[in-house]
């Protein structure tokens, strides 16, 4: 039985919290063609005076925000990074009340603009700018400065008070197109732990290729095939290929390695990998043996063109059956034809090249989180 194909949904924009004239809260949706920062967060940077955006929200009590005792304490929480290889980027988190009613991601729903920055791009921005605009429900809105490398941690306090006793907190893992861990609304009590699998933000599918990752080309693992990949291409983050269109548990990093070997076919078109010295022998080796009008200056195959004559008489024809002729063409010269081929192949090998398996095993959880009052 043939089945639809599932239409792509887009992020979905999170509600913005706004004041009406009569003094209640309303809702509005932000739109999704609205400009944001695409800039990547400075990570392993020790200069780097990037201010994450924090809302200590100090300038109203936690009784006025319905605090049920007005007694703010202080709790410790630590993030342990349990994988091999991976590391998460800069960390949100708030503390809450159940007054916060809005989820920050369903399962099976499209994940909401700022959390796709996160996911993403490791941008936490998004999301405290939203959450500050709630006037009740929110104690403290914060972000942590990342990375969390494999098996780091990093402790920091939050407070509790009243009714404000729920944690929210996401990250995401930049060896990944879109992926994060997150915890929604846990309650924050002494001795609590969670452990965190992944999560698929679906808004990017999941190409893992080098230069569609937050990482930059400085911060691949060693034995990574993207730690020698260009760092104009490494380094460019390109988000634009759609995802499932829901958020879902990761589905983990794959081998793609016939993908690989379709490429290394690809890129033995080179006039090195094919040993031939004219347009005539490159293109008889490509598989064009048989056409000797292309070829030849006679019809029974025996005076091979020269480069001049092949280039005069495809520009004449306007012979544009396949794309290698309009770059020889275009280049006008046997040699510069050559050298085109191998900056292509180049760039290809560059572009294509995809992380691997091992960066982390989505079997097993990624992040411990502890809290300690």
């Amino acid at each position: 039985r043939v089945r639809s194909i599932p239409e792509i949904r887009e992020p979905n924009p999170r509600p913005i919290t706004v004041v009406s004239a009569s003094g209640k809260d309303q809702q509005r949706r932000r739109d999704l063609r609205s400009p944001h920062s695409s800039a990547k967060p400075g990570r392993h940077h020790a200069n780097d005076e990037r201010d994450l955006k924090k809302s200590k929200k100090s300038s109203k009590s936690s009784t006025s925000k319905g605090s049920k005792s007005g007694n703010e304490e202080t709790c410790f929480v630590r993030l342990t990074n349990l994988t091999k290889e991976q590391w998460f980027s800069d960390i949100f988190w708030m503390v809450h009340s159940d007054k916060v009613e809005l989820p920050l991601w369903s399962y099976g729903r499209p994940a909401f603009e700022d959390v796709a920055a996160l996911a993403q791009r490791g941008d936490t921005s998004e999301l405290t700018d939203f959450f500050e605009t709630f006037d009740t429900g929110v104690l403290e809105v914060d972000a942590e400065r990342g990375p969390l490398t494999e098996g780091d941690r990093i402790t920091f306090d939050i407070p509790r008070s009243g009714s404000y006793n729920l944690f929210t907190m996401a990250t995401s893992f930049i060896f990944a197109n879109d992926g994060f861990v997150s915890i929604d609304a846990g309650e924050i009590k002494d001795g609590r732990v969670w452990w965190l699998w992944g999560l698929d933000a679906g808004v990017e599918a999941n190409t893992q290729l080098c230069w569609t990752v937050q990482a930059t080309s400085t911060e691949f693992p060693p034995n990574s095939e993207c730690e020698g990949v260009r760092a104009s291409i490494a380094d460019e983050n390109d988000d634009r290929i759609p995802g499932e269109g829901f958020v879902h548990v990761h589905s983990g990093i794959h081998d793609f390695g016939s993908s690989k070997n379709a490429l290394n076919d690809f890129l033995a078109f080179t006039c090195n990998e094919l040993d031939v010295d004219s347009f005539v022998e490159y293109f008889r080796e490509v598989g064009y043996e048989d056409d000797f009008s292309l070829l030849y200056d006679d019809d029974r195959g025996r005076n091979e063109k020269d480069d001049e004559t092949f280039l005069e008489d495809i520009t004449r024809q306007q012979i544009r059956e396949d794309v290698l002729f309009e770059i020889a063409v275009e280049a006008g010269s046997f040699r510069k034809f050559c050298r085109e081929l191998e900056d292509i192949a180049d760039f290809l090998f560059n572009t294509f090249v995809t992380l691997e398996p091992q960066v982390f095993d989505f079997r097993t959880p990624m992040m411990k989180v502890e809290i300690h009052c």
